[in-house]
């Protein structure tokens, strides 16, 4: 197998100009990255790989499109007022809709070299730079040559998400793995005291709302546990949906309490950004999809009660939500489409860009590897076992600022972005894999090492029919695959074609209603660690290097995860450390229930079912193509491991609707 790799990924290399490449950013498709309503019941929405703003009818069909920034990631509508900012732009783009028609009408320029996120109230413009960590305030000014005022202040190590509600701005940061919260007093100027509330890992989506005076915030983030890997694989890094309640009491310090840490990723809920928080009567109800799981959950939280979570199926790809006057509305640049909520389940509506015709049907296949669990499908949520995708630790391709242990003795290394990564040795921060071949050889290896399945097998549309939005998907079967050696067995047999993957059960949820996360600890968290009898297939005894190999900004604020003391290990509960104050707040435990382990007949992880505590297994129901209408689904089966063109090696590759290499 390794071999056959290494022969493929030698005619790429050998065919490939590296100084002729065109940028990545328009490379993989239209990427419909985000969407916002718009007057008259239609929708403004960015298309991240083709620099454009489109507005769409209410169906999603789209209307009119105009050129916008260089590589569009942030949107705000206010009226018939729309504003727009981009990785390539120091700028703010401002438009405005009248009817069916989408006009430019300026721009106010900001310093921001990396602007990600823009929101808006009362006419006051907020901005976010991610490189340099700062929020831009735009005040409307008669005198100002573009008719802004534009001030900043620091906010964080890597925003990239932010809200404004009635009374405050809300900022999602990468690097700092927290969540910003600043009052906005008269004017929109931002003033009084910060609450950041924090986690172990990275969030990857926020939503929030307001009511009686109480500040609620929804978001998608990793499990709050460091990353393990000191068993041969990827631990502790489970989807979690957040629920925290902030109450600003004047001159005093904000009151922090957090409702609520679900396991999403057992509900087949994997890498949530698209939130939605309202109130339904007597409880809250929380939306969220996955962006590299096959679910959409609903969750609902009611006071004194333990929080209750329904799913459906939903394609993966999802970066952002909003509601229409029929249902939800979503962006999934994944699949290069806008999807509306029909009477018979979610519809696409495709997405085109100059050069999709010369997009290889390999290249969207190793996107999907990177961004879902198709690479490692048979993952479970059990105990420190974790459902993940490379997106849990490489957001939109790059990095999370988080230093972990390795497992291989006290080394320990920052996550390294997967951007440009086959013209960018050395490969990861070990230093030890010669070419991408033997990186893609590995990363399959130990992604399913705890699975109890061979990393090589073969992937039919009919048992995951969203493959089919990928576009017409070839048989790829190479000679090699029918006699790849299993990396299971010792024996030196030729193995058997290996069957379709089947996808793991729903495992019991982890989840907690918690008390308050302010300045009093909290009772520590318990955790079941109990391990598999069988253990994963040994690593070569290699000499140990350290980390040499950075994050693109070693300078923020990338913390160190150090695994858990030895006598933690095995049978013995795992505790975790109790919560901060609530000027930096830890939040409240989460607690993580013991799970039988599967048995291999496995139900589908896509499917509808409830849960009122975290220790009552989801009940699946059956999942089906027609949930997603489409004329027809085919069922080409095809081996998942044969190219790692488009899983690692495409050259500068930007992946989910991910990075500009202009300023990355």
């Amino acid at each position: 197998m390794l071999a056959e790799l290494r022969r493929f990924e030698g005619e790429r290399r050998a065919g490939v100009d590296f100084g002729a490449l065109p940028p990545s950013d328009a490379r993989l498709g239209a990427d419909p990255y985000a969407l916002a309503r718009a007057p008259g019941g239609r929708f403004v929405g960015l298309l991240r790989g083709a620099d454009a703003v489109v507005l769409l009818d209410a169906d999603l069909r789209e209307v009119a499109r105009v050129s916008g920034v260089r590589s569009p990631s942030g949107l705000a509508v206010e009226g018939e007022r729309v504003f727009v900012v981009g990785e390539g732009a120091r700028e703010v783009r401002l438009f405005s809709v009248s009817g069916d028609r989408l006009s430019a009408t300026g721009a106010v320029s900001v310093p921001g070299a990396a602007l990600r996120d823009v929101a808006v109230a009362g006419g006051v413009v907020y901005t976010i730079d991610e490189d340099s960590g700062l929020v831009y305030t735009l005040t409307p000014a008669a005198r100002e040559p573009a008719g802004y005022a534009v001030t900043s202040a620091p906010v964080c190590a890597g925003p990239f998400r932010t809200i404004r509600t009635a009374s405050a701005l809300v900022t999602a940061c990468l690097y700092d793995h927290a969540i910003v919260v600043r009052r906005a007093g008269a004017g929109g100027r931002l003033e009084g005291p910060e609450v950041k509330l924090t986690n172990d890992g990275p969030f990857w989506g926020i939503a929030a709302m307001e009511e009686r005076g109480e500040l609620l915030i929804a978001s998608g983030g990793a499990e709050d546990l460091p990353l393990d890997r000191t068993h041969g694989s990827f631990e502790n890094i489970d989807s979690f949906v957040y629920v925290h309640r902030v109450r600003f009491t004047g001159a005093q310090e904000p009151q922090v309490t957090r409702l609520a840490a679900v396991n999403v990723a057992a509900h087949g809920v994997v890498t949530p950004k698209a939130l939605e928080i309202t109130r339904d009567g007597d409880a809250l109800r929380i939306v969220t999809t996955g962006y590299g799981g096959e679910a959409m959950a609903t969750i609902r939280l009611r006071d004194g009660a333990d929080p209750e979570v329904t799913a459906r199926p939903l394609p993966p790809g999802t970066s952002a939500l909003t509601r229409g006057d029929a249902g939800l509305v979503l962006a999934n640049p994944l699949l290069d489409a806008w999807v509306v909520e029909g009477a018979t389940g979610f519809e696409l509506r495709k997405v085109s860009a100059p050069g999709d015709e010369q997009r290889s049907a390999q290249s969207r296949l190793g996107e999907a590897l990177i961004f879902t669990t198709l690479m490692a499908p048979w993952n479970r949520s059990d105990g420190p076992l974790s459902r993940f995708t490379c997106e849990t630790c490489h957001f939109e391709g790059y990095a999370d600022g988080r230093t972990h242990a390795t497992g291989r003795g006290d080394i320990v290394a920052t996550t390294k972005p997967l951007l440009g990564l086959w013209n960018n040795r050395p490969h990861f921060s070990r230093a030890l894999d010669p070419d991408l071949s033997a990186v893609a050889h590995a990363e399959f290896r130990v992604a399913g090492a705890r699975s109890d399945h061979d990393p090589v097998f073969a992937l039919r549309t009919a048992e995951r029919p969203w493959l089919a939005g990928l576009g017409a998907l070839p048989a790829i079967s190479p000679p090699s695959i029918s006699g790849a050696r299993s990396w299971r067995s010792s024996s030196t047999s030729p193995t058997a074609a290996l069957p379709s993957p089947r996808v793991a059960p729903p495992s019991p949820p982890r989840s907690a209603a918690a008390p308050s996360s302010s300045a009093s600890a909290a009772s520590p968290a318990t955790r079941r660690a109990s391990r598999a009898t069988t253990p994963p297939p040994a690593s070569p005894s290699r000499p140990g290097r350290p980390a040499s190999s950075r994050s693109r900004r070693p300078s923020c604020g990338a913390r160190r995860n150090t695994p858990p003391p030895a006598s933690s290990r095995g049978s013995t509960p795992k505790a975790r450390a109790s919560p901060r104050s609530a000027g930096s707040t830890r939040s409240a435990p989460i607690s993580r229930p013991a799970s039988p382990r599967p048995s291999t007949t496995c139900l589908p992880v896509s499917g509808s079912g409830t849960a009122r505590s975290s220790t009552t297994r989801p009940r699946p129901i059956e999942t089906s193509a027609r949930s997603i209408p489409s004329s027809r689904w085919p069922s080409w089966p095809f081996c998942v491991f044969c190219d790692p063109r488009g899983a690692h090696a495409d050259p500068g590759a930007r992946f989910g609707g991910g990075r500009n290499e202009r300023t990355r």
